[in-house]
């Protein structure tokens, strides 16, 4: 579960990266559809971490590896 939700922050990380890029250009559309996709991503990761961080600690191990 920690893998996905480093999966999901990197997700939020490259779309805000994209967004950025299309901010330069202009690229309204761009900017809206990456900034939607990174706060989505970001969300579930919370909703993730939430959820491990309130479990029993025999069943949340966190595993960083």
């Amino acid at each position: 579960m920690w893998t996905a939700i480093r999966a999901l922050e990197e997700k939020a990380n490259m779309a805000e990266r994209i967004r950025q890029q299309a901010e330069t250009k202009g690229y309204a559309r761009v900017i809206k559809r990456y900034t939607s996709m990174a706060d989505e991503a970001r969300d579930a990761a919370d909703v993730l971490r939430n959820r491990l961080t309130t479990l029993p600690s025999h069943l949340g191990t966190r595993d960083e590896n």
